[in-house]
């Protein structure tokens, strides 16, 4: 699934990313006021429970890949 090339940058800075992460954050909890779960293309049906826990360990992994904590 993964390229051998990262993808193209999407924003313009690091500021631009941050402001889309906090929309994206705000998407992500209105989609679940209706929503019960979620497909996950690996882990299957996740409620938002799991989608919280998965996010978490997905942005500390990204985290620590860039030296973010």
């Amino acid at each position: 699934m993964l390229s051998e090339e990262p993808n193209a940058l999407k924003f313009n800075s690091v500021g631009e990313a941050i402001h889309d992460l906090f929309i994206q954050i705000d998407a992500f909890k209105i989609h679940f006021e209706a929503a019960k779960a979620e497909n996950h293309p690996f882990f299957g049906e996740l409620d938002y429970e799991y989608w919280q826990k998965f996010h978490v360990k997905h942005f500390t992994h990204h985290f620590k890949q860039f030296g973010l904590v």
